[in-house]
């Protein structure tokens, strides 16, 4: 079934940026408030993954920290949290999704709003799930 703008939709992998990001030479550091591009709670579409040995890169779609305009950036999955899979109908992000900004690398990823996709949506939900659990609250060192 398509919108009104004539985008049908589609079964995504989505999830929210991070509150707080640790990072530096002992991962904790120093702390960073979401990424430089996307404030915290930012809700992203994964559209590809570099499916290497350690998950390192993914590329998504989201809501600009600066702008209004969705963009589509590559960013680590472990900056992210609450993974689950869910049905687009947002036209504007639609059309993000599908011209992305770079090649389509993985043909595994949900295309429309089928059974089959949504399966599929679940599935790699489930895989980030697992590799990329919710952080522990960090310990306060003054405590």
């Amino acid at each position: 079934m398509e919108d009104q703008t004539g985008e049908p939709p589609q079964w995504c992998v989505v999830a929210n940026v991070r509150e707080a990001i640790y990072y530096g030479p002992n991962q904790g550091e120093w702390v960073q408030i979401g990424t430089k591009h996307f404030s915290p709670g930012t809700k992203v579409y994964v559209v590809g993954v570099n499916w290497d040995a350690e998950l390192t890169k993914i590329r998504v779609v989201g809501k600009h920290r600066g702008s209004p305009r969705l963009v589509a950036m590559v960013m680590r999955p472990s900056w992210l949290t609450n993974w689950r899979a869910k049905v687009i109908y947002e036209p504007k992000a639609l059309r993000k999704i599908r011209e992305g900004g770079f090649p389509r690398t993985l043909r595994s990823f949900p295309t429309d709003d089928s059974e089959d996709s949504r399966e599929k949506a679940e599935h790699l939900v489930q895989q980030f799930a697992e590799n990329f659990p919710p952080l522990p609250p960090k310990p306060n060192p003054e405590a």
